[in-house]
């Protein structure tokens, strides 16, 4: 299914449950919100973010606030 991640694969990448936090929204402007959010705060190793088609700005901005946050 799109939007869903396979909980039992991500635990066998090392990713376990206790450390993941889920973000649901309606429109995929609130997932790439929550995305840069996360990414610029530093509070976060990474952020695994199901997108149908992100534009090339909207990846731009996720890579700077990576950068900015340390993720």
């Amino acid at each position: 299914e799109r939007g869903r991640f396979f909980g039992p694969g991500l635990v066998r990448l090392g990713l376990p449950r206790d450390r993941w936090l889920v973000v649901r929204t309606a429109k995929e402007a609130g997932i790439l919100w929550a995305a840069e959010e996360a990414l610029r705060s530093g509070a976060v190793a990474a952020v695994l973010a199901a997108l149908e088609a992100p534009s090339l700005v909207a990846t731009r901005r996720l890579d700077l606030a990576a950068r900015e946050g340390g993720s």
